[in-house]
């Protein structure tokens, strides 16, 4: 089995299921724009919506020696809505590793249209950007008030308030429409996550190129807007 080693030490996460640490770094804020549209609590008509996958990332889940890691920490994902739709009756989740590909959810999970560097504890309503909060979690995922709208070609920021097991990239960009955000302190604020070196069974590095990026594993889910 592969064995890692962080790029960045001075950002040292619990690891989960093999021996790696999350490196998270600093990366430039990416300002996106304004909210689509107001919150409504969930409307019993919900079960009549077909909600289907907007956006899954789940590269590398399976395969040990490309990446598939698991870590506990304050999760943050960047998502880019792909297409020109909107959708609205989110669910989203994170991806466990046991067993590889699990739905997780844990705390509340926000949703802003930019980046926040700031603490969990301070995520709320007076959030710069702020759209939405999740106001329960069901079957593993977060649900959004059903009027919670996300537009095509659009980029928006979740992020969770709470700890918890999630899987990432650990070593290469899966999804260059988003970033991995995390921290794991809750006094250290949320930054975007670095590429770690992965060690060869040779006993080499494999160096993944200055600046690059981490992803979650994660799905987002919702209903297209007639």
């Amino acid at each position: 089995m592969a064995k890692a080693h962080a790029a960045a030490p001075e950002r040292i996460a619990t690891t989960i299921a093999v021996l790696v640490t999350l490196s998270v770094g600093c990366g430039p804020s990416n300002p996106a724009n304004s909210p689509v549209s107001p919150t409504s609590s969930t409307s019993p008509d919900d079960a009549t919506r077909v909600i289907s996958a907007v956006v899954d990332v789940t590269a590398d889940l399976l395969d040990v020696t490309t990446g598939y890691t698991g870590t506990d920490n304050w999760p943050g994902q960047s998502v880019t809505i792909p297409g020109t739709g909107s959708y609205n009756t989110l669910r989203f989740s994170w991806y466990h590793y046991n067993p590889a590909g699990t739905p997780k959810a844990f705390g509340t999970l926000y949703l802003l249209t930019q980046e926040y560097s700031g603490i969990p504890a301070d995520l709320g309503p007076s959030t710069p950007g702020f759209v939405a909060r999740s106001e329960t979690i069901k079957d593993n995922q977060y649900v959004f008030p059903s009027g919670t709208t996300v537009a095509g070609g659009k980029r928006y920021w979740f992020y969770s308030d709470t700890r918890g097991q999630f899987t990432y990239s650990f070593n290469k960009d899966v999804y260059p429409d988003g970033d991995l955000y995390a921290t794991g302190y809750p006094t250290t604020a949320f930054s975007k996550s670095q590429a770690s070196w992965l060690r060869l069974p040779s006993g080499e590095y494999l160096k993944p190129a200055p600046g690059t990026g981490v992803d979650a594993n994660f799905t987002l889910r919702g209903a297209a807007v007639k």
